[in-house]
């Protein structure tokens, strides 16, 4: 098994390997081809002798009714309210006072620039929609 690897490690005999695929595989893509020609020919010759006269098509060419266009128009226009539809307004929790003056004082304890603060600002921005939502 060793030998295998050492001549295919050389660059000449990986390049003749390579072209020797190449055409293997050339070779089975002709005959593949070959062979559903032959089956596309049987087939053919099959259908030469069983052909029926072509059925008439012009059903298809007919235009559609009108009539379920018209309706469908006419169901639209009655319509008349806009599309804009707005969601459920989310709850607003009110706070006793002295829940407020709590959280004002814990607000105050926090460190300078801490991330809650702005994230309560943010909050209180929330609370304002969804006031003015109603």
């Amino acid at each position: 098994m060793a030998w295998i690897t050492t001549i295919l490690a050389s660059g000449p005999a990986r390049k003749a390997l390579g072209l020797l695929l190449a055409a293997i595989t050339i070779a089975l893509f002709l005959i593949n081809l070959r062979r559903a020609g032959e089956h596309a020919g049987r087939l053919a010759e099959r259908l030469r002798h069983r052909r029926k006269p072509m059925k008439s098509n012009a059903r298809c060419w007919t235009p559609p009714a009108a009539a379920p266009l018209i309706a469908m128009l006419w169901l639209s226009a009655c319509a008349t309210g806009g599309s804009d539809v707005q969601g459920a307004c989310p709850p607003v929790v009110d706070y006793t006072t002295a829940d407020q003056a709590r959280a004002a004082n814990e607000v105050e304890a926090l460190p300078k620039g801490a991330v809650i603060v702005r994230m309560l600002g943010d909050y209180a921005v929330l609370r304002d929609q969804a006031r003015a939502c109603r």
